[in-house]
């Protein structure tokens, strides 16, 4: 069975080494926290938007307003983290040959105006991935 290869989402993916709860529980109130947690001297976060993109450019402009309207406290935790990364997530399928996934002028902008890396995962398209997300491939 053929499977399209497609976007899945975007993760903001942080990384610093001061604690980050004012700008986790900021970000919560209009975001899901998919991790927190520390080890040692470093704290990390995982978070995705409460919808559902359609795409990159849409999750990239949605995090960039959530992080604009940080009260200051947040946004300096911003600040503090070593790691800001939009975590852009495609899942391989079997079809078609190639896939392109473009980024709007605007887009790159909001990762620039907040010193944020852009990220690539691309997941496998073998069977066994599909079987662990429940998919027949």
């Amino acid at each position: 069975m053929e499977q399209p290869t497609h976007f899945l989402n975007v993760d903001l993916e942080l990384e610093s080494p001061t604690e980050m709860s004012p700008l986790i529980d900021a970000l919560a109130r209009r975001a899901f926290v998919l991790q927190h947690d520390s080890s040692g001297t470093t704290h990390r976060a995982t978070i995705e938007l409460n919808r559902e993109p359609r795409d990159p450019d849409a999750a990239l402009e949605a995090f960039g307003k959530l992080v604009r309207a940080l009260p200051l406290s947040a946004r300096e935790a911003w600040n503090q983290a070593a790691v800001r990364d939009f975590n852009i997530g495609v899942q391989a399928g079997t079809t078609p040959p190639h896939f392109e996934l473009t980024l709007a002028p605007g887009a790159l902008a909001v990762a620039s105006e907040l010193r944020a890396r852009i990220v690539l995962t691309v997941y496998g398209s073998s069977e066994q991935v599909f079987e662990e997300r429940g998919e027949n491939p």
